[in-house]
């Protein structure tokens, strides 16, 4: 006899394990504190498997526990009444092990850059530019219009630039 509940476990448990590591830097550069971030991740995929059956396009799924990531970082900055900016060893986060030196250095200084921003305009920018969601993904995510995610996106690009110019300029 086939048993449905072991299959949603275990294609959630497919899903999970390959979203992983996007979700915890995700959730990382937000609140840019290892112990909030692991505590994010977890309440995140435990009401992500609670409302598994809720998902009708599993394509979505990154989507989805991106959604659920953002609510529960509000739910947890509520919950606290803060959001730690320490930074704990960012390399851990970062995207590839393939990179020299040189580009982590420069995504540090990026993810440094993008900490400053207000926090939707920063939520907008990791969602559009870094991960690759559209804006309509990002809006829906974000619970905005279209319209609100591109003004965030292009006042977040603004600042960005406007800081990292400011950064190169102290470099040089």
């Amino acid at each position: 006899m086939i048993d449905i509940q072991e299959i949603v476990k275990n294609e959630f448990e497919i899903l999970a394990s390959e979203n992983y590591s996007k979700l915890e830097r995700f959730v990382y550069t937000l609140v840019r504190n290892n112990e909030d971030a692991k505590d994010i991740v977890q309440e995140t995929l435990i009401t992500a498997y609670h409302n598994f059956d809720k998902l009708k396009n599993k394509e979505a799924f990154l989507s989805f526990i991106f959604t659920i990531a953002s609510r529960k970082r509000i739910d947890h900055y509520r919950k606290n009444k803060r959001i730690s900016l320490e930074h704990c060893d960012i390399f851990s986060f970062l995207p590839s092990d393939d990179l020299n030196s040189e580009e982590k250095m420069d995504l540090v200084f990026l993810y440094e850059a993008i900490d400053q921003l207000p926090q939707k305009i920063k939520e907008a920018v990791l969602l559009f530019e870094i991960y690759g969601f559209k804006l309509k993904e990002v809006a829906n995510i974000q619970s905005a219009s279209v319209s609100a995610v591109k003004l965030r996106l292009y006042r977040g690009r603004k600042k960005l630039k406007s800081i990292l110019e400011v950064n190169h300029e102290v470099i040089k």
